[in-house]
C-alpha cells in the first residue's frame, strides 16, 4: 500500500513483480536465511519491489504485521530501520539486519542501533585476535572491540567484531 501511494500502481504483467510476500530476485530470502536460518512458511513479509525500491510506510507496516503475528526473530536486509526495529525489540523480538552495501566507504556500516544484531561479511584476510576467558571458563576470541560511551546519558555500548565462542 505504501509503495503504491508513493509511486503509483505496481505493474505485475511482466512477471518480475508479485503482489505477495514472494521475493522476486531471491537475494533477500538468501541473505536472510544465511544470517538467521531457513525461511519460515507463512512468516514472510514483502515490503520492497524489484522495479521500484522500498517505501518506508511498507517497511514499518511489515514490522507492525510481524509484531502482531508474534514472531520471535526478524531478519531484515534493508536500509536503516531503527524505529521499526526498536518497536520489535521492545516486545522481545530479536532483529537481525544487514550491514549494508551502499558505502560511501568500504568500512561504512548501517543498521548500528544498539537493539539490532548487524551482520556483514568482510574480505580482510587476517585477524588480530584477543582471547578472553569468562568467569565460567568459556573462551571468547575477539578480533576487534569498540566501546562507545555517552556520559551525558550514562550509556555505554560495546561492539565486538569477529567473535568466536568455544
Amino acid at each position: 500500500k505504501g509503495y503504491e501511494a508513493e509511486f503509483g500502481k505496481v505493474d505485475t504483467s511482466d512477471g518480475v513483480e508479485f503482489l505477495s510476500p514472494r521475493d522476486a530476485g531471491g537475494h533477500g530470502t538468501h541473505t536472510s536465511s544465511t544470517a538467521t536460518g531457513l525461511p519460515v512458511q507463512g512468516a514472510s513479509f514483502m515490503v520492497c519491489w524489484a522495479t521500484g525500491g522500498c517505501s518506508s510506510a511498507d517497511i514499518l507496516a511489515g514490522f507492525d504485521d510481524a509484531i502482531a503475528d508474534g514472531v520471535d526473530v526478524l531478519s531484515v536486509s534493508l536500509d536503516p530501520l531503527a524505529i521499526g526495529s526498536f518497536h520489535a525489540a521492545c516486545r522481545g523480538i530479536t532483529v537481525v539486519c544487514s550491514g549494508g552495501n551502499s558505502g560511501p566507504y568500504s568500512q561504512t556500516v548501517i543498521n548500528t542501533a544498539p537493539w539490532v544484531v548487524t551482520v556483514a561479511a568482510s574480505s580482510v584476510d587476517r585477524d588480530f585476535p584477543v582471547v578472553i576467558t569468562l568467569g565460567n571458563g568459556r573462551t571468547v576470541v575477539v578480533c576487534s572491540r569498540l566501546v562507545i560511551s555517552e556520559k551525558k546519558r550514562g550509556l555505554e555500548l560495546e561492539l565486538w567484531i569477529g567473535c568466536v565462542i568455544d
